[in-house]
């Protein structure tokens, strides 16, 4: 769907042309653990894998909109051994979880093909805004 207020470029979409379903997933490739629950901690420490999206020529976090899908890219990958896949149930949850990563990177790519580097492009200035004014349950992670 082309938005009439903003061309779009490659597979970029705003938030108003995709519908996300929860949970999703993201992929950590460098995190610490709780050494008392052996669960990753999100905090600055936390840094996700984001590929180039071939569609805009930038690193952008990668966010799958199902765990095969996730598993896939971490399979395709296979050598990168300690990558660990996080669900996230929550919109208000995935709102904070991509705040961490806004310093480094402009935004998402959701479903990327770890051959093509290829998936649909969000910028974090209009999907973080929107994730934490999404209406409905809030779920814990």
């Amino acid at each position: 769907m082309v938005s009439k207020d903003r061309p779009v470029e490659g597979f970029s979409m705003g938030m108003h042309e995709f519908v996300w379903m929860l949970p999703c997933y993201a992929i950590a490739s460098e995190y610490s653990l709780d050494p008392h629950t052996g669960e990753v901690v999100f905090d600055e420490t936390l840094r996700f894998v984001a590929p180039v999206d071939e569609s805009r020529t930038e690193q952008r976090v990668a966010i799958f909109t199902d765990s095969d899908l996730a598993d896939e890219y971490i399979e395709y990958f296979g050598h990168v051994s300690d990558w660990v896949r996080l669900r996230i149930n929550d919109p208000h949850y995935l709102a904070s979880l991509l705040r961490l990563a806004q310093p480094l990177y402009p935004g998402v790519v959701i479903d990327c093909n770890p051959k093509t580097k290829r998936g649909r492009a969000m910028d974090f200035d209009e999907l973080i805004p929107q994730l934490e004014t999404w209406e409905g349950d809030r779920d814990d992670n």
